[in-house]
């Protein structure tokens, strides 16, 4: 079950049309003790990811970093088909991430659910950081 206060309000889509400079989202943002970001964008089975949102998540990346915090971008897939099930992001799997460490997309070398690759890249840099 999700977290949302309102199912139906959760349903409708954002429509982005008609802003002079356009827009995009991002699925999901983690901010971890105000020194680690994680940020997330899910699509379905593959779909390829839009230049403009893709270059959006290298630049928050970027400016995280330049602030001073550790931050990874993470491109995952999910494969629920039916429309009406909810898809769980913990359980979708990464493509690829663009982390502030070496600032270029890579894909894991083995497959990992955006549960996995979050709790990595929190513990390792919370460990390194202290409390």
């Amino acid at each position: 079950m999700s977290d949302f206060q309102s199912r139906d309000r959760a349903k409708q889509l954002i429509d982005f049309s008609g802003l002079d400079y356009g827009m995009t989202d991002i699925d999901g943002i983690t901010e971890y003790r105000d020194k680690i970001w994680v940020w997330c964008e899910v699509k379905w089975r593959g779909k390829p990811i839009p230049i403009g949102q893709k270059l959006a998540m290298e630049r928050f990346v970027n400016v995280c970093k330049k602030a001073g915090k550790h931050c990874v971008a993470i491109i995952a897939d999910h494969v629920v088909d039916d429309t009406r099930i909810d898809i769980p992001i913990k359980d979708c799997v990464v493509r690829e991430v663009y982390a502030s460490e070496r600032m270029e997309w890579r894909k894991p070398k083995k497959n990992l659910t955006v549960l996995e690759a979050q709790g990595i890249y929190i513990k390792y840099w919370d460990s390194r950081m202290g409390a």
